[in-house]
């Protein structure tokens, strides 16, 4: 139970600035700049490979990301266009859609939800969770990627605990 626990915090703990300046994402994103997203994405996921930088350092960039403006939205698809490969982008993307599903079917209880906003909201789902197994496949040590194939698993219930765990140990031993 322990083991469990402890993995939960390393996934879903809470942000903490990183030590060295956090570059500006949003900022690059309104801009458009898709090689300077690429490479401070690269560049925080090296850090905390290396040890230099705590993992919720990436994961505190990936959030500024993780919004519907129209602008944002289309630089990650241009982002992903131009870097179809990169776990970076296809994480972009995939927490987008994470959270327009969200967006699409409101708040309340499932049984309180119309059944359309909720098929719309699996759809996104499932598009988002591609783009996470994808990003995951290519850099598995890039924690969220994870953290979304984990975050969107409690929707889609496609994961089972085993599967949950062996995410968790495969990123953490990466």
């Amino acid at each position: 139970m322990l083991k469990r626990f402890c993995t939960a915090l390393t996934f879903l703990g809470s942000s903490v600035i990183a030590q060295t300046p956090a570059p500006d994402v949003w900022q690059m994103a309104f801009d458009g700049d898709l090689a300077g997203l690429e490479q401070a994405f690269a560049t925080a996921h090296a850090e905390i490979v290396s040890g230099e930088a705590q993992p919720q350092s990436v994961r505190k960039l990936m959030t500024e990301l993780m919004v519907t403006h129209p602008v944002v939205l289309q630089t990650a698809q241009n982002w992903l266009a131009e870097y179809p490969q990169s776990p970076y982008a296809l994480t972009a993307v995939g927490f987008q859609m994470q959270h327009i599903g969200w967006v699409v079917r409101g708040d309340g209880m499932a049984h309180e939800v119309h059944p359309e906003a909720m098929a719309v909201m699996q759809d996104f789902h499932h598009e988002g969770y591609a783009h996470m197994q994808e990003a995951y496949a290519i850099a598995p040590d890039f924690l969220p990627a994870a953290d979304g194939m984990i975050t969107l698993n409690r929707t889609l219930g496609i994961l089972s605990k085993d599967d949950v765990q062996a995410i968790a140990e495969k990123t953490l031993s990466s």
